[in-house]
């Protein structure tokens, strides 16, 4: 594989949700070689925090199955999700502890990397 081609995380921006939804700890984007930019959510678990990558579901309850929309592929696609995981998770408890230290959170905020993240092109008529 080509160097070039190498998909690297070159940014990380969250935002913690203390008044969301009961798992959702942070919402944010990562972005990836400073172009690639995927909304993401620190969910909370049994075994702590994790990057969940956008999905969807089919079904109701206990039949409920879920499909992520965003996956990785290629050579080493574990390699590439532990990357995600292991620095999503290293800005949420850099956030949490400034904000545990009175500090508040100083993060970038993630709707900044949200702003030309438009369905349409609006200028196109």
């Amino acid at each position: 594989m080509a160097e070039d081609h190498v998909l690297k995380i070159t940014k990380v921006n969250l935002e913690l949700r203390p008044e969301g939804p009961a798992h959702t700890l942070a919402t944010g984007i990562v972005i990836y070689n400073g172009a690639l930019k995927v909304r993401i959510r620190v969910m909370d678990s049994k075994k702590g925090p994790f990057a969940k990558l956008p999905n969807f579901r089919i079904g109701e309850g206990k039949e409920a199955r879920f499909f992520d929309y965003v996956f990785f592929g290629g050579e080493n696609p574990k390699a590439l999700r532990d990357d995600l995981n292991a620095k999503v998770i290293a800005e949420y408890d850099h956030i949490v502890a400034q904000y545990a230290e009175g500090e508040g959170v100083t993060t970038t905020d993630a709707t900044d990397d949200a702003d030309d993240d438009t369905p349409f092109d609006t200028d196109a008529e």
